[in-house]
């Protein structure tokens, strides 16, 4: 089942400054100018309004999908509210700030990154 798409709408000029640090920072298009200089902008399709985001659920971008291992407490309100994550490919499974989500796998390359962002709940 999806939680989350978003059409991916361009990469601001900063974004490799985050990738470079395996980092990848979001918002919505409607979000603050200065802050989209360094993210991927999105445009929400849709937001399930009941299922919450686990570890153990995936995240899809640039062709590739994620095992997501760790989602701080504000991640999914940020993500709805503002379209904001901060994703951390590091595989940790501990949340490092309230507003992360902790994925398995290697930091996609920015020319992959356009079409979706989606996030599918794990299949049981």
């Amino acid at each position: 089942m999806i939680i989350y798409n978003a059409r991916i709408v361009r990469t601001g000029p900063c974004v490799t400054e985050g990738l470079a640090d395996n980092m990848l920072i979001t918002f919505d298009a409607a979000g603050p100018a200065d802050c989209l200089d360094y993210a991927l902008v999105l445009s929400p399709v849709f937001k399930h309004p009941t299922v919450q985001i686990l570890p153990g659920d995936r995240l899809q971008v640039a062709g590739k999908e994620y095992l997501i291992t760790a989602i701080g407490r504000e991640a999914q309100h940020n993500l709805y509210e503002l379209g904001h994550l901060t994703l951390l490919f590091d595989a940790s499974l501990f949340a490092r700030h309230a507003g992360c989500l902790h994925l398995s796998g290697t930091c996609p390359a920015l020319s992959d990154l356009k079409d979706n962002l989606v996030i599918v709940e794990a299949v049981s």
